[in-house]
């Protein structure tokens, strides 16, 4: 099946048979299948977002958690070979929100959070 519509057939049989294997799992041991789904959920924590409106005359960046947006500048093709490229400048658009910042632990801990 080298075609788009066989791959697509393929990952379709995959997933099912995927589901298929957790729904076992679960009613085999459903007090493991738990302890399994918690520690991934712990170890997973947290939320992620960058959204960027551009205006005829703004950009207005908003981002929450773990990333970060810039804007680049005057970039051109660049080559680390060729002493007279000059790569573009960048300029951050938004904050970091990390957990271990001061001002957002603050933040974390009055919404009723914590920070470990």
């Amino acid at each position: 099946m080298k075609t788009e519509e066989g791959q697509r057939e393929l990952v379709m049989i995959a997933n099912d048979k995927k589901r298929a294997e957790r729904k076992k799992a679960i009613l085999e041991d459903p007090e493991q299948k738990m302890k399994e789904l918690e520690e991934v959920t712990e170890s997973r924590a947290g939320t992620t977002a960058t959204v960027i409106l551009i205006t005829a005359d703004k950009v207005i960046c908003a981002n929450a958690g773990d990333s970060r947006s810039i804007v680049g500048r005057n970039w051109t093709t660049y080559s680390h070979e060729d002493p007279t490229d000059k790569a573009g400048e960048s300029e951050a658009l938004s904050i970091d929100h990390k957990p271990e910042d001061k001002v957002e632990q603050t933040r974390i801990e009055k919404a009723g959070g914590f920070v470990e």
